[in-house]
């Protein structure tokens, strides 16, 4: 699958990635996240490079400007997952000692400290 605006050779060399990698595109290139900047500290990440790519895991994507796509590590603990997410606002998710939200292709993150950039690409 070829989406537009991303080369191929971007999206063969982040296809040899292992399973725990995640990523997020953005039109910023920056050396860490930062909760601040998100949409209620919430920093969205998918599963997969097209994935992220195509839903927009990455706040203010803006037609003709650089897009950077983040290989990451996230090293979270304590999930939680659907049932939470449908039940309770994300302050309520954070206040029970969730540090993630796990929706099976896409995770949310409110730390940044649990965030490793692995690699920035641009697409």
């Amino acid at each position: 699958m070829r989406l537009k605006g991303i080369s191929d050779s971007g999206f063969q060399r982040l296809a040899q990635s292992t399973a725990e990698d995640f990523y997020h595109i953005s039109t910023s290139k920056f050396e860490q996240f930062d909760s601040g900047m998100g949409f209620g500290s919430q920093m969205w990440f998918s599963r997969t490079a097209p994935d992220a790519a195509n839903q927009f895991h990455g706040a203010g994507l803006r037609p003709g400007e650089p897009r950077y796509l983040y290989r990451v590590k996230l090293n979270y603990t304590n999930p939680a997952g659907w049932d939470e997410y449908d039940s309770l606002m994300i302050d309520q998710i954070i206040s029970e000692g969730y540090d993630a939200v796990d929706l099976g292709e896409t995770v949310i993150v409110f730390d940044e400290d649990i965030i490793e950039i692995e690699e920035i690409t641009e697409v």
